[in-house]
């Protein structure tokens, strides 16, 4: 990213992360699959219940009666103007 603004008038000023964890269902992770372009169920036809059952298959070991938890790290790197 940094080379991205090297003949430029900006620098980097700093790196933000932020973590959020939250608790997801099994059924809402699959609804955000089948929300994905190549996932659709468009895309998935007739294969979307064996999508879904495979899907579920793997999630459930890690899941405390069907819900798990979710970490969400977002990242940022800061540009600003040089004077």
């Amino acid at each position: 990213m940094q080379q991205w603004f090297a003949d430029s008038r900006f620098s980097k000023l700093d790196d933000i992360s932020v973590t959020y964890a939250q608790q997801v269902s099994i059924d809402d992770l699959i609804g955000r699959a089948l929300s994905k372009s190549n996932t659709s169920p468009s895309v998935l036809g007739g294969r979307q219940t064996e999508f879904e059952a495979e899907l579920r298959a793997v999630l459930d070991p890690f899941s405390q009666d069907g819900v798990l938890t979710e970490e969400i790290v977002a990242r940022a790197a800061v540009f600003g103007g040089r004077v």
